[in-house]
């Protein structure tokens, strides 16, 4: 189906022209899952939403509609969450895995039964090595066709469950680092095909660059363990506005340095397809 719709709407802060409507499966009812579901919906885009866990189907299904908060305040009509991998991946066009990397294994070995050669993977974020992992984990289960695998670097929406269908989104970035397994061949097409629907995509030459730009271990892993003692006291405090002081800040610009170094001995270019955490949130 091909359609032009002109989305101009302030509450989502685009003006987005959609040129096709495409068909979206996501892997993971959490909140970047929902997220993403309510803001394809919201863009003409048909939608399947696959969780593994009966409850929440059903919480999402009964509701009827996915709301947004924050960044961005809508209520979006949706009742197509299912459990069943078959119904949510058969027909469609790209299947976004967004989903802690401890589940992706899982996921794979239920998406190997009913995955096509003609679908696209698209891993959001892909953690560090994701799309390689993946790939390895679909082999292991059966399904050893040639599918491309994309990844990003981060999801473009920061963003937190507050219920079970609701989301609080805090922004939108304005970019996100894309690429694909194996890029030879496929960077450009599926590039263009996300683009379509994720403009914010920024593609790169390889996965290298997507995973080097994995920046979770310094914001998250590093205020964590250097609070540990605070949070297992169960006060209550703001993650990134209370738990990173100078100190801790310190040691963040540090591993980011390493890792900054690692990228360069791997072959990325600083400001090209390498960036640092200032870069990168500016």
């Amino acid at each position: 189906m091909i359609y032009f719709s002109c989305n101009l709407d302030s509450n989502f802060g685009i003006g987005v022209i959609v040129m096709r409507r495409h068909v979206i499966t996501i892997l993971g009812a959490g909140n970047s899952g929902l997220a993403h579901t309510a803001y394809f919906k919201h863009l003409g885009h048909e939608v399947r939403l696959f969780d593994f866990f009966q409850e929440t189907v059903d919480r999402i299904n009964q509701n009827g509609y996915i709301e947004l908060t924050g960044y961005i305040t809508d209520n979006i009509a949706f009742e197509a969450a299912t459990t069943s991998m078959k119904d949510a991946v058969t027909g469609s066009e790209v299947i976004i895995v967004i989903n802690p990397s401890q589940y992706h294994r899982k996921l794979a070995a239920e998406l190997a039964k009913y995955l096509s050669p003609n679908q696209i993977i698209f891993i959001n974020p892909g953690s560090t090595f994701g799309a390689l992992a993946f790939k390895q984990a679909l082999v292991d289960n059966g399904f050893t066709a040639d599918v491309p695998i994309a990844e990003s670097n981060t999801s473009v929406f920061p963003c937190r469950l507050i219920a079970p269908t609701k989301v609080y989104i805090g922004a939108k970035k304005d970019r996100i680092l894309f690429s694909v397994f194996p890029s030879q061949g496929n960077l450009e097409k599926v590039s263009e095909l996300v683009s379509s629907f994720l403009p914010e995509i920024q593609p790169v030459k390889n996965v290298l660059a997507t995973s080097i730009d994995n920046t979770n271990p310094h914001v998250h892993v590093a205020p964590m363990i250097l609070n540990c003692s605070w949070i297992e006291s169960g006060q209550q405090f703001s993650f990134m506005h209370e738990a990173i002081g100078p100190t801790v800040e310190k040691i963040i610009a540090k591993m980011d340095a390493e890792r900054l170094e690692i990228g360069k001995k791997l072959g990325l270019t600083l400001g090209k397809d390498l960036f640092s955490l200032q870069m990168q949130y500016e």
